[in-house]
């Protein structure tokens, strides 16, 4: 099975999207 460049693309993108999240909401709740 041959995976789609865009699927490989959007993944990657949400997986960096939601680790800057997960680091942004970390740093803020220790800010506080």
């Amino acid at each position: 099975m041959s995976q789609l460049p865009t699927d490989t693309w959007v993944t990657a993108t949400w997986n960096e999207y939601i680790l800057v999240a997960v680091s942004i909401s970390t740093i803020e709740m220790r800010s506080e």
